[in-house]
């Protein structure tokens, strides 16, 4: 519900209630009691800087409630940039082996692990591969009795040191190969042992090289897949960072260690928080600016690669009590905050009381506004953070509808 439909919605039932309060009235002016109550509402509604709401309209207006918060809206850098993923954190997937996608196990947006199987192509052609290391199985054995009687018979000086050396060679030799053989089949995900007993296979499955979620899916089922074609990309989110544009003047107050706080340029309310971890030392030759890289907080999985962002860099210390700028609403020319008051003590037991405290505004960063009461408050109130276009509403009607400020 947006914030004109809430504030009708009030109203209405603001009206009905005193319409109904008003007949009821008029039917039983005779019971004392019930005279005195009204009376005591109507009196308790005038009072200066007190808005009273039913508890059925703060249900409905649903407000926020917060303190004052400590923030450094003066000792800042403003910049702009995005986010990035190092290139550790991003991959590419493509086929070993070209041939026909036969199996496809995973949508975008899909998170995976390493080494879970994407999808199986298959080739006929594959079978070449482990019928060769299938044949230099076989033909080890005999290379490898034919190694073993000949170092016999040289230890038993029975033959030549050359009949000896040249079986040890072709034995060394196959094994080398067999050894270059296993290791590409282990490469392309099929058992070298299986092969060994005869187990071959067709396909040939596409593995997930890094832990993260699938971004672009660049293939179909019966399509060709050649070995230079990108059939997947996968993102791991969790090490994302920012890439800060800094100007040249700004280049000196910018450190290793300083906080960021930024915003979505899409999401002005969403505030992240992150730090400088590292300054570049060259300037990027199209926005004549040095990158300054941040770590950010992603453990909600929330940002992506490519947002861009706006952001304060913290360079001192001077912090201030702030409040998020719909805290604040402008009445006859002066800056106000609400605070609920405590209604149990109030004599209209079915009305919540929000007190209007006065007070001077400073400087305004990523949705929050320096405050300090005119008036001491107590440090625990309950300030009103969200949705205090209602109250606002209600206090102009207070006032007889002249507010001055909007």
């Amino acid at each position: 519900m947006n914030k004109i439909n809430i504030i009708i919605a009030l109203l209405i039932f603001t009206v009905s209630c005193k319409k109904h309060e008003e007949g009821d009235g008029h039917q039983h002016e005779s019971e004392h009691s019930h005279t005195e109550t009204t009376i005591t509402a109507e009196d308790h509604h005038d009072e200066e800087g007190i808005v009273n709401l039913t508890e059925k309209q703060v249900e409905v207006a649903d407000f926020q409630y917060g303190t004052f918060e400590m923030k450094n809206l003066s000792n800042i850098v403003r910049v702009n940039g995005e986010t990035n993923l190092p290139p550790q954190n991003r991959a590419v997937v493509t086929t070993l082996i070209s041939g026909n996608i036969k199996q496809i196990f995973i949508e975008e947006g899909d998170l995976v692990k390493k080494g879970q199987t994407l999808a199986i192509v298959e080739n006929p052609d594959f079978l070449a591969l482990q019928r060769e290391y299938y044949s230099a199985i076989s033909a080890s054995s005999y290379t490898k009795k034919e190694y073993k009687r000949q170092k016999k018979l040289y230890e038993e000086k029975i033959t030549a040191r050359k009949k000896y050396e040249l079986a040890k060679a072709n034995y060394d030799a196959e094994q080398a190969n067999i050894a270059g053989l296993a290791s590409q089949l282990r490469q392309l995900s099929i058992s070298p042992s299986n092969v060994a007993k005869g187990k071959f296979t067709r396909t040939f499955p596409v593995v997930a090289p890094i832990s993260g979620s699938i971004g672009h899916i660049d293939a179909s089922i019966g399509s060709y897949a050649d070995l230079s074609q990108e059939l997947f990309t996968i993102v791991d989110n969790s090490k994302i960072h920012l890439d800060l544009n800094i100007y040249e003047k700004d280049l000196s107050k910018i450190k290793v260690g300083q906080k960021v706080s930024f915003t979505l340029t899409n999401q002005d309310h969403s505030i992240i928080n992150g730090k400088i971890f590292a300054v570049s030392k060259t300037f990027e030759p199209d926005t004549k600016t040095v990158l300054a890289h941040a770590t950010v907080d992603n453990s909600k999985n929330e940002l992506v690669a490519n947002m861009f962002v706006n952001a304060v860099i913290e360079i001192g210390k001077n912090q201030v009590k702030a409040l998020p700028n719909e805290a604040i609403v402008k009445l006859k020319g002066k800056d106000y905050i609400f605070i609920k008051e405590d209604h149990e003590k109030e004599e209209v037991h079915d009305e919540v009381p929000f007190k209007m405290i006065e007070v001077s505004t400073g400087k305004s960063e990523l949705g929050y506004t320096a405050v300090e009461p005119i008036d001491k408050i107590d440090s625990n109130a309950q300030i009103v953070t969200k949705n205090t276009y209602f109250l606002q509403s209600q206090a102009v009607i207070n006032e007889g509808g002249d507010s001055h400020g909007h």
